[in-house]
């Protein structure tokens, strides 16, 4: 996340407020979410329980969005 300039405050907005959802592979989930400053952030998360276990995050622009898979943006 630090080599990304995400931020954990970043992540818990976007899973907690997020524009949208989708299955990933392997039973995860994928978010999306807009950022103050008009990137995207996509993240793919696990979930146990109540915890959210994060696999990876990436900003991104609108398009980069798309190719994921988030139709909603």
């Amino acid at each position: 996340m630090v080599e990304r300039s995400i931020f954990a405050e970043d992540i818990e907005v976007a899973i907690g407020n997020p524009l949208e959802v989708i299955p990933a592979k392997y039973g995860r989930h994928a978010v999306s979410s807009l950022l103050p400053d008009g990137k995207f952030l996509v993240i793919i998360y696990e979930q146990e329980e109540e915890d959210f276990i994060v696999v990876t995050a990436v900003k991104t622009n609108k398009e980069g969005a798309r190719r994921v898979g988030f139709t909603r943006i």
